[in-house]
């Protein structure tokens, strides 16, 4: 079975193993409830799903051409098998988008409003190349980001109340390197795993795997409040 679909449900989607979810270049989908894709399937987005729920993947998708938008207005997610994405949009205005698997961000990312909740577990990822975007206090990534290219990256970072963004310029990067900023004391030990402390209420920024030009590639952005 092949479901090629346009326009738009207001109930939930399941698309059960076997069958074929496509969403064909230039045509948008959008879709009140929650998305579904079962196992043993393979399915391609190559334009715009508009999510007003959750998405559950845990077929075969190509979506390196597509956009997925979350645009609900309570807690959504991302759940299932990783995926990659030409374009990530965030515009929730209650809850935010929660990752419970780890996309990769090929094109760019537009923070509109809301937050994304990613875990060392299931980080949001950018491609080599691939732009955050323009975050704001109000929307960006509380929790880690991996960058899997080199060269100037702006990690989209913040603690769910403030953006505060890791800037790095990497000449290596061989098994992408990953930071995350969250509020907490500063702790001791290993350099390569604190990279500094702000005045006022203790906070910092913490780069997972951080070591030679990578390392030294890492610059600290002052917190304004």
């Amino acid at each position: 079975m092949s479901l090629l679909v346009s326009g738009g449900l207001r109930a939930q989607l399941y698309v059960g193993s076997g069958a074929t979810f496509s969403i064909a270049a230039s045509n948008i989908f959008y879709m009140a409830g929650d998305v579904i894709l079962a196992g043993g399937n393979s399915n391609t987005i190559a334009s715009t799903l508009q999510l007003e729920g959750s998405l559950t993947n845990n077929g075969s998708t190509t979506a390196s051409s597509g956009t997925l938008a979350f645009t609900g207005s309570a807690a959504q997610s991302y759940s299932g098998s990783a995926l990659t994405v030409a374009n990530l949009v965030v515009n929730n205005s209650s809850g935010g988008l929660t990752l419970n698997a780890p996309p990769t961000v090929g094109t760019a990312t537009t923070f509109t409003n809301g937050l994304v909740i990613s875990s060392a577990t299931n980080p949001l990822i950018y491609a080599s190349g691939a732009s955050p975007g323009s975050p704001t206090d109000a929307s960006h990534v509380n929790g880690p980001v991996q960058y899997l290219g080199t060269t100037a990256f702006t990690y989209p970072v913040g603690d769910a109340t403030y953006y505060r963004p890791v800037d790095v310029n990497l000449s290596a990067n061989g098994s992408g390197l990953t930071a995350a900023y969250y509020t907490g004391q500063h702790g001791h030990g290993d350099r390569d795993a604190q990279l500094g402390r702000f005045e006022g209420e203790p906070r910092h920024q913490q780069c997972y795997g951080c070591n030679g030009a990578e390392d030294s590639a890492l610059q600290r952005n002052p917190m304004v409040e």
